[in-house]
């Protein structure tokens, strides 16, 4: 509600090339000011004359708050990329900052290089972890039928067939169901 923002292009310490750069600026409320002076000036006429005091005080607030803010401060503006400030624009330093940024990138690409048959030795490892516990995950699934009949056999009794199999087929879609749920959650990583 206080801000508003400045855009210039200029150079960014970090990034070492000419990229968009933003400030906040702080400004007075105007309006909200306007609407508290208003209403309490309004509600002093009508209600209570005493209420035009603090009106008054609050013009004075008003008035404090855009001499305050109208001091000048110096706000960094901040590249729309990285956040870093901008960067001195001579030549020489612009060349610096573009050597070292070049520097970096050539070492972060050193850097994956290096680290590549290290992560494909960690990807094969994670694969067979979650190839082992699928099949785990199968073996326990292929059980389950056996122990849930044995159990809903023992409750509803040898005479009821009818609840026996409505009880299994309910049994069985919830077991399908936390099968999937399980095998998204193993293979979705």
């Amino acid at each position: 509600m206080g801000y508003r923002e400045q855009h210039k292009q200029a150079l960014c310490q970090r990034c070492g090339t000419d990229r968009l750069h933003v400030a906040r600026v702080y400004e007075v409320p105007h309006d909200v000011h306007l609407v508290a002076f208003v209403g309490l000036g309004a509600v002093s006429i009508c209600l209570f004359w005493p209420l035009f005091l603090l009106a008054l005080i609050w013009l004075g607030v008003w008035f404090a708050h855009y001499v305050v803010a109208s001091i000048p401060v110096r706000v960094p503006y901040r590249c729309t990329q990285c956040g870093h400030r901008e960067a001195d624009r001579t030549a020489e330093r612009y060349q610096e900052i573009r050597a070292e940024w070049e520097l970096r990138q050539a070492q972060k690409a050193v850097q994956r290089e290096a680290q590549r048959p290290h992560l494909e030795e960690i990807r094969r490892g994670r694969a067979r972890r979650r190839r082992e516990l699928a099949s785990k995950c199968w073996e326990a699934c292929k059980s389950i039928p056996w122990v849930i009949d044995d159990g809903v056999m023992g409750i509803v009794g040898e005479d009821n067939t009818i609840l026996h199999w409505f009880l299994l087929a309910v049994l069985a879609t919830l077991t399908a169901a936390c099968c999937v749920g399980a095998a998204y959650r193993v293979f979705s990583g």
